[in-house]
């Protein structure tokens, strides 16, 4: 696992070094709650922290999730290399680093 998700982290480090910025954590839909608001509940609250603290967002996306994270203001930042044969991964499963740039106007909702 240290070799998956270490990956992330070197990634993470890379594109906002040592800049202040909320990581948001991944996140997990059980499949009934897909199209009923809850990811975007929960990413609207870690939002909001960023956003009072006047600072970036960043994550990292599945394929599926990223769509919700670009809707919220998430750009694309790099693909993430994956041994896909090491980690039985199909080419759908395509890891995404976004960052969305601190608001200019501090403390608005989402």
């Amino acid at each position: 696992m240290e070799d998956f998700f270490g990956r992330f982290k070197v990634a993470q480090q890379e594109i906002v070094g040592e800049q202040a910025h909320v990581k948001l954590q991944m996140l997990f839909t059980r499949r009934e709650g897909f199209r009923r608001g809850a990811g975007t509940m929960h990413l609207a609250w870690g939002l909001e922290q960023a956003d009072k603290l006047g600072i970036p967002a960043y994550l990292e996306a599945s394929r599926m999730g990223r769509p919700l994270y670009e809707r919220m203001g998430f750009q694309a930042v790099r693909d993430l290399p994956l041994d896909r044969e090491r980690w039985n991964l199909t080419p759908e499963d395509t890891i995404t680093c976004m960052l969305r740039p601190a608001q200019t106007n501090p403390g608005t909702a989402v």
